[in-house]
């Protein structure tokens, strides 16, 4: 993954925008608690993410996290989720005490929910392949994901090197269809896949 391009580009934005990454999607809060809870009743405190620990277990990871305002939410609904909030710059309002921020995911890492909202399309279409094979490993057996896309051109203003902060602009189907390859969709209404392994 072209980490080192991806950081350049939102060290940028985040320098220029302090706002940067805000959205919540706090309408989608009690549909994944009540799914966390339903069907990962024992995944709690004590799974707490550790990365010194062989295996280590999340409720929820956000891909691409922002300000943390998505986690932010779980957190007043559901106080005993581990929430792990992924992004390749730290947004300087990321700073809850109980969410652990990591720019990336390491190979121990596993997840019941992963979330990724408005994230996707401001990848190479190479490196959104690869983040769902890696999604496909961190994704634990009944788990589940909640994946908001973009299918536009983005409004924000990108650096004057960069055209578009979008670097993939595709129609919906073509995100669906690209989920489909790797899991199991559960629902679509654009801008919104849910999906769980085949």
């Amino acid at each position: 993954m072209n980490l080192d391009f991806y950081r350049k580009i939102y060290k940028e934005v985040y320098a220029r925008e302090k706002d940067y990454g805000n959205a919540h999607h706090k309408e989608l809060v009690p549909e994944i608690v009540d799914f966390l809870r339903s069907t990962f009743p024992d995944l709690h405190k004590p799974f707490r993410g550790d990365k010194n620990l062989p295996s280590t277990y999340w409720s929820i990871m956000d891909f691409g996290c922002g300000t943390g305002s998505f986690l932010k939410a779980v957190r007043n609904a559901s106080p005993e989720a581990t929430l792990l909030g992924i992004d390749v710059v730290r947004s300087l309002t990321m700073s809850e005490e109980d969410i652990l921020f990591d720019g990336t995911f390491g190979p121990a890492d596993r997840a019941a929910v992963i979330t990724s909202f408005d994230t996707l399309e401001h990848l190479f279409e190479e490196d959104i392949k690869e983040a769902l094979d890696d999604f496909r490993q961190i994704l634990l057996p009944k788990g589940r994901m909640w994946i908001r896309v973009c299918s536009v051109p983005a409004i924000r203003k990108p650096p004057y090197w960069l055209t578009n902060l979008h670097l993939t602009i595709k129609p919906f189907h073509w995100w669906v269809d690209l989920f489909s390859e790797h899991f199991k969709i559960i629902r679509t209404v654009e801008p919104l896949i849910v999906a769980e392994h085949k």
